[in-house]
């Protein structure tokens, strides 16, 4: 069953919760990334540390294990979107209860209190309280108001909008973290929307972007747009959300550059095949 988040205005967002055997795959993956890492640097140290008979190689160690072992979870998780190594390899992400990304004070407190999960041993009090709390959730998430849910896919026919300057301009606005507000249903929606609008009559697209237009505001916390924009809000909602790895801020700079440079006139923005670099063309 999946974790149902309702927002103040009413929209209703579906997370599905990571069952107990991809988040046990994902651990001891993390595990093994771990364990590689403490014991190359066991190796190096061990070569390059001769005083006090070994004692300092020692220390150094314990020091590491500790740090690697209580705040490898912690510091993924706060600066990698929710995810570690093993996370990543299975689909998976730590969001908050709200549906939103998780804080960082939230990372640290479930990955704390995992030790509390591992009492007495081999995770028995995480197993029990994951399979009777609702989304599968251990003490720690509990206690941290998080959830570990499957990274949604988007949709396989999504294709990026032309990136004109207005929809950069607006899009340069827009809040971090859409990718993971908006729902699937929600990308596939703008996803048909961005695909078929050039087919679209200009009065027939403004009245489906009016209508969207409210319901996006509200989910994006942003001030409202003039109903001309409308068209252009949804383009921008768009790109960062299905597009989140896309730098707009990069974008938007260079869009400016080649108006600049060609006299305010009308461009679309491509981004180069095999390049990371945003390349325009005159239209």
């Amino acid at each position: 069953m999946g974790w149902k988040v309702v927002t103040p205005e009413r929209h209703i967002f579906t997370y599905r919760p990571a069952g107990f055997i991809l988040r046990g795959c994902a651990w001891f993956l993390d595990l093994v990334v771990k364990s590689i890492v403490i014991i190359a640097l066991s190796i190096v140290l061990s070569a390059t540390v001769f005083l006090d008979g070994g004692e300092m190689m020692v220390g150094i160690l314990l020091i590491v294990y500790f740090v690697i072992t209580w705040f490898y979870g912690a510091v993924l998780e706060t600066f990698w979107r929710g995810q570690t190594i093993g996370k990543k390899a299975f689909g998976l992400r730590v969001v908050s209860q709200q549906g939103g990304p998780a804080s960082g004070p939230a990372c640290v407190i479930r990955n704390f209190l995992r030790a509390a999960d591992m009492f007495p041993l081999f995770y028995l009090t995480g197993f029990v309280c994951s399979f009777f709390s609702s989304g599968f959730r251990r003490l720690g998430d509990l206690a941290a108001g998080t959830l570990v849910v499957y990274v949604e896919k988007p949709p396989a026919a999504l294709r990026r909008p032309q990136l004109s300057k207005p929809i950069l301009e607006l899009a340069s606005d827009l809040p971090t973290g859409l990718s993971l507000i908006l729902s699937l249903d929600m990308k596939r929606a703008l996803t048909a929307y961005v695909d078929r609008r050039q087919r679209l009559h200009s009065h027939r697209r403004m009245s489906i972007a009016k209508r969207l237009k409210g319901p996006l505001e509200d989910i994006c916390h942003i001030n409202p747009v003039p109903d001309y924009e409308a068209d252009h809000l949804l383009c921008a909602v768009h790109l960062c959300a299905c597009f989140p790895q896309l730098d707009v801020q990069e974008a938007w700079i260079q869009a400016k550059e080649a108006l600049f440079l060609t006299g305010g006139k009308y461009l679309l923005l491509k981004k180069k095949p095999g390049s990371g670099r945003i390349v325009h063309a005159m239209t």
